[in-house]
């Protein structure tokens, strides 16, 4: 089994961020879904949610910002069960049509866990990912039926480690002086 942190790695650029994003609104215009609850899973889905959330501002409604903290990998393993906390009030979603958006799409652990912890008066909920795996991880695949899929993505990749522009620091070997900050 390869280490995750020893697999190759592709940097993404900004510029490949907004050729997700718009390729994610194209699809939600297709499929006329407008969502009243953008939920962004931290740490990796924080400003995807964030972009996206802009861009559907611009077909009139402006969507309310939620965050879910959740985690099925640490730095070297996976984890079992997923870790994750609803950082909000289930009432602010309640009857809302939620768009939950992360980074990556790997096995699809995290965000069937995070859809099964929101309750089930919704008015609607799909998943997003602006960067969706088509394997995982030497994982077994999901356990999760083949449909269950990202509603939305940006784009499909092989298994490689993806390296966003925010988090080229905390990847790399750059280190700051905290001693003397």
């Amino acid at each position: 089994m390869v280490a995750m942190d020893q697999q190759e790695k592709y940097s993404v650029s900004f510029s490949d961020i907004t050729i997700c994003c718009l390729e994610i609104i194209e699809q939600l215009k297709e499929d006329h879904f407008v969502p009243d609850v953008v939920a962004c899973i931290m740490r990796g889905g924080l400003i995807p949610g964030r972009l996206i959330a802009d861009y559907v501002e611009q077909f009139g409604v402006k969507p309310k910002m939620l965050v879910v903290e959740a985690s099925s990998h640490d730095k070297t393993e996976r984890l079992d069960p997923v870790n994750a906390n609803l950082l909000f009030d289930v009432e602010d979603v309640y009857n809302k049509k939620v768009l939950l958006v992360d980074d990556v799409w790997s096995s699809g652990r995290t965000m069937q866990h995070v859809m099964g912890m929101l309750p089930t008066r919704l008015a609607d909920i799909r998943a997003c990912v602006f960067v969706w795996k088509q394997c995982s991880f030497d994982f077994p695949r999901s356990p999760f039926p083949d449909s269950f899929c990202p509603s939305y993505f940006g784009k499909k990749s092989e298994n490689k480690w993806i390296i966003f522009p925010w988090e080229r620091y905390s990847m790399s070997n750059y280190r700051i002086d905290t001693e003397n900050f």
